[in-house]
């Protein structure tokens, strides 16, 4: 049975994250985002991609990061969860690795972006958390996001 799991590195400040190749549609540059009244918390506003409305998270503010502006030189990583397609905010994309050895992240990590990994790698001394996509926002966020977007 092969273990290996493909992952989509990125990072936000000096931390490393990641996400399952197979979630990622792909990565795109920043674009202006349109406020998205009555969104959760954890939603900066929306863009549109195709034709579909895509909510934009503010991971940073999730994972007790200091907010920042978005610049032109940040990425948008366009990934599915479960339910919904989200836009995820990222300084820069370092690429793909293919790693074959995870560690369930405790829900009772010490940094507060633990709580929303599924698991960590080590990639070149650096801890890595592998972002789970489907525990970002809550069940009674998610109804507020959906209201928010069918006004729109």
């Amino acid at each position: 049975m092969d273990n290996t799991s493909k992952l989509v590195i990125f990072l936000l400040d000096t931390r490393k994250y990641a996400l399952h190749l197979s979630r990622v549609r792909r990565v795109v540059h920043a674009v202006d985002i349109t406020p998205l009244p009555g969104a959760p918390d954890a939603v900066l506003g929306a863009i549109t991609v195709g034709g579909q409305v895509l909510p934009v998270y503010d991971i940073r503010k999730r994972f007790g990061l200091e907010t920042k502006d978005i610049s032109l030189t940040d990425h948008f990583i366009i990934a599915d969860t479960k339910t919904t397609t989200v836009v995820l905010i990222a300084d820069e994309v370092i690429g793909t690795v293919e790693c074959d050895e995870k560690v369930p992240a405790g829900k009772k990590g010490l940094l507060p972006e633990s709580k929303y990994a599924e698991s960590i790698i080590t990639l070149e001394g650096d801890i890595v958390y592998i972002h789970d996509l489907d525990s970002f926002l809550s069940p009674d966020e998610e109804q507020t996001l959906k209201k928010a977007l069918q006004k729109r």
